[in-house]
């Protein structure tokens, strides 16, 4: 399991749950983990250049309504390509 800073949680993730750990010895010193539900994670910067325009909002909500099975099945069974339209 990947852990990741905070800011590059997506945030259509489910949080399933979360612990915050302090420092004994430093009560200002913690750090928070967020157990998470697999989510697709974009890689806006390079979408938004391909694609400019596209809402990455929506990409990002309808990808991650399917199930990691259905999406490896899509990709699968259409030669390694996920084809949709989107907002139009």
């Amino acid at each position: 399991m990947p852990l990741l800073p905070v800011q590059f949680r997506s945030q259509h993730a489910v949080v399933i749950d979360l612990a915050t750990f302090e420092n004994p010895d430093n009560k200002e010193d913690s750090v928070t983990l967020y157990v998470c539900k697999p989510s697709v994670q974009l890689m806006a910067d390079q979408i938004s250049k391909d694609f400019n325009g596209l809402n990455l909002e929506s990409l990002s909500c309808l990808l991650n309504s399917y199930s990691e099975e259905v999406l490896k099945s899509h990709v699968n069974g259409n030669g390694g390509t996920f084809k949709l339209t989107l907002d139009g």
